[in-house]
C-alpha cells in the first residue's frame, strides 16, 4: 500500500479534524471501496433473483456457483500474490517499472492458466453430472478466470495512487454488467441465469481492462521478463506458504462444513452450509473497520518512525540508533494495540447488537450462535493477519510461515474434533486457531524486534 501511505502522510500531516475525517475516509475509500461495491453487488443480484421470480433452485445455484468461482480465484492468486508484492516492491526501488509491466502480463497468464484448468473441470463435471447448457458454463468458465484476475491485479494496484479512479472502476464496472442484464433478460428474454452470469462477466471484465490500462499508463511499456518474478518462488518459499495457509485457513471451516456438517446442502455438484455461511459473512463484515484501522495508523505513526530510526542506522552513533529503535519499538506496540483494542470493541458491540435485533428480522438462532462465536474467531484472526504483515514489513518471512502454518495445523486438528461433535461447537475451530496463531506470530514478532539491529546490520 505504497501509494495510500503518502496520501495518507500528506492528509494527516496538517493535524485538523477535518484532516483526520479526510484521511478516514480516504483509507475507508481505498481499503473497501471496492469490497463494498462488490458486497452491494452481489445483494442486489439476489434481489433481482427474487424479484423476477427465480426459482429457489436458480438462486442456490447461483449462490453456490458464484462461491466456488470466487474461492477458486482467492487460493489461486493469494500465494502469487505474496510473492508478487515481494517482486514489485523490488522493482519499484531498483525503478525497473518495465520489468513490473512485463511481469504483469505474465502473472496473467499464469493465473489464467491455473484457474481455467480448475473451471474447465468444474464446467465438465456441471455439464456431464448436472446437464448445465453450454450458455451458461461459457461465461461461468470466464468468470472463474476473469475473477482470479481480478485478484492478482490488485497488487499492481498497490504501487498506483489513483484509488479512486480504482473506486469507479467497479461502479462502471457493475453499471454497465446491469446494463447487461437488463438488455438480455427483458430485451432478448433470455434465461435469467444466463443473463445474470453474462452481466457479471461483463463488469468483470470491464473492472479487469480498466486495472490492466490504468497499470500498463503507469509503469509504461512492457519489458521481455514476463516469468522473472517465479525465481522469487524459490527465493522466498515463505511468502507463497504463508499466503496460502492464511487465506486457505480462512475458508477451511466453510470448506468442511459444506461436505461433513448436519446442516449441509447439495446443490448439483456444489456443496454449501448457507447458515454456517451467512454467520461467517456477518462475522466477516463487523470486522472490516480493521483494515481500514491498521492501514491508517501503521502508514502514518509507524512509517515516521521507521523512517528515523533507518536513518540513524545508516548514519548515526550508538546511541541514536538505540534511542530511535526503542521509539519505533513503542510506537508500533502502542499503534498495534490501538487497532486491537478498538476493533475488539467493535466487535463485541456489533456482536451484541445484531445478537438483539436479528432475531427480529427472521435470522435462525443457530446462524446468531455460530455468529457470536465467529464474530470474535475472525478478529482474532485478523490480529494474527495483522501481526503477520508487520512480519512482512521486517523481512522476516520464515516467522510469517511459522505464525500462517500453526493457524492452519491447528484448525484442522479443531476441524477434526469439533466435526464428530455437535453443530455448536462448529465456530470454535477458527477462534481456537485465530488465537493459536496471533499468539505465535506475536511472539515472533517480538523476537524480530529484539534482534533487529542485527539482522540490518548484518544485510
Amino acid at each position: 500500500m505504497a501509494g495510500i501511505g503518502f496520501e495518507l502522510r500528506k492528509i494527516y500531516k496538517k493535524k485538523t479534524l477535518f484532516s483526520a475525517v479526510t484521511g478516514t475516509l480516504y483509507a475507508t475509500m481505498v481499503v473497501m471501496g471496492p469490497a463494498v461495491i462488490f458486497i452491494l453487488a452481489l445483494l442486489l443480484i439476489h434481489v433481482i433473483l427474487r424479484l423476477n421470480s427465480a426459482t429457489l433452485a436458480e438462486t442456490d445455484f447461483f449462490v453456490s456457483s458464484f462461491t466456488y468461482s470466487f474461492l477458486i480465484a482467492l487460493l489461486v492468486s493469494t500465494p502469487v500474490s505474496n510473492v508478487l508484492s515481494r517482486y514489485i516492491s523490488d522493482k519499484i526501488f531498483e525503478h525497473r517499472y518495465e520489468d513490473i509491466s512485463a511481469s504483469l502480463l505474465g502473472s496473467i497468464t499464469l493465473i489464467t492458466a491455473v484457474c481455467g484448468s480448475i473451471a474447465a473441470v468444474l464446467c465438465y463435471l456441471l455439464y456431464t453430472k448436472d446437464g448445465v447448457e453450454l450458455s451458461l458454463l461459457i461465461p461461468y468458465y470466464m468468470l472463474c478466470i476473469l475473477a482470479g484476475n481480478m485478484y492478482n491485479l490488485m497488487n499492481y494496484v498497490s504501487a498506483l495512487k489513483e484509488y479512486l479512479r480504482v473506486t469507479f472502476s467497479f461502479v462502471a464496472g457493475f453499471g454497465l454488467g446491469a446494463v447487461i442484464f437488463l438488455i438480455l433478460y427483458y430485451g432478448f428474454h433470455a434465461d435469467i441465469l444466463n443473463a445474470v452470469y453474462y452481466g457479471v462477466v461483463i463488469a468483470v471484465l470491464f473492472i479487469d481492462m480498466f486495472l490492466i490500462r490504468e497499470c500498463l499508463r503507469f509503469f509504461g511499456k512492457p519489458g521481455e521478463k514476463s516469468f522473472e518474478y517465479l525465481q522469487y518462488f524459490n527465493k522466498y518459499p515463505q511468502l507463497a506458504i504463508a499466503g496460502m495457509a492464511y487465506m486457505l485457513g480462512v475458508f477451511l471451516t466453510n470448506l468442511a462444513y459444506w461436505y461433513s456438517s448436519d446442516f449441509q446442502l447439495r446443490v448439483g455438484i456444489f456443496r454449501t452450509a448457507p447458515l454456517y455461511d451467512m454467520a461467517i459473512f456477518l462475522a466477516l463484515i463487523i470486522n472490516f473497520p480493521a483494515l481500514i484501522i491498521f492501514v491508517v495508523k501503521i502508514e502514518t505513526e509507524f512509517y515516521e518512525a521507521n523512517v528515523k530510526y533507518l536513518s540513524a542506522l545508516n548514519k548515526g552513533s550508538y546511541m541514536m540508533i538505540e534511542s530511535e529503535k526503542e521509539a519505533m519499538e513503542n510506537t508500533l506496540k502502542l499503534q498495534l494495540f490501538f487497532v486491537y483494542n478498538t476493533q475488539l470493541m467493535i466487535t463485541v458491540f456489533l456482536i451484541c447488537a445484531i445478537g438483539v435485533i436479528f432475531p427480529y428480522l427472521g435470522l435462525a438462532s443457530v446462524t446468531i450462535n455460530m455468529f457470536m462465536i465467529l464474530g470474535m474467531g475472525v478478529y482474532c484472526t485478523l490480529c494474527m493477519y495483522f501481526t503477520i504483515v508487520m512480519l512482512y514489513y521486517f523481512s522476516d518471512y520464515v516467522s510469517a510461515c511459522i505464525g500462517a502454518c500453526t493457524f492452519l495445523g491447528i484448525e484442522i486438528l479443531a476441524i477434526l474434533i469439533c466435526g464428530y461433535l455437535k453443530e455448536y461447537f462448529y465456530p470454535l475451530p477458527l477462534l481456537i486457531a485465530g488465537i493459536c496463531g496471533w499468539c505465535i506470530s506475536f511472539f515472533l514478532l517480538r523476537r524480530r524486534i529484539k534482534n533487529l539491529n542485527r539482522y540490518l546490520l548484518s544485510k
